[in-house]
């Protein structure tokens, strides 16, 4: 059980060092223009999706944007 215990804990620990320690380009914000999506067909990379595949277990998922110039809305569904 205490191995186990262990195995776990030090699972958990790596999970979140390696966390924490992602490149400084990785985390950076890229720019891109408002995003409009009027339909499933409209989530895709343009229009900065950067994953999923539109399910409840798999959700799209649009990230790691500064998007549009904040004078508008930036993702418009």
């Amino acid at each position: 059980m205490k191995k186990i215990f262990l195995a776990a804990l030090l699972a958990l620990l790596a999970i979140s060092i390696s966390s924490i320690t992602q490149p400084e380009e990785e985390m950076a914000l890229k720019p891109h223009d408002p995003i409009y999506i009027d339909g499933n067909e409209d989530f895709t990379p343009e229009n900065g999706v950067v994953s999923g595949s539109g399910t409840e277990n798999d959700p799209y998922v649009i990230e790691g944007w500064v998007i549009g110039d904040f004078s508008d809305d930036g993702i418009i569904i």
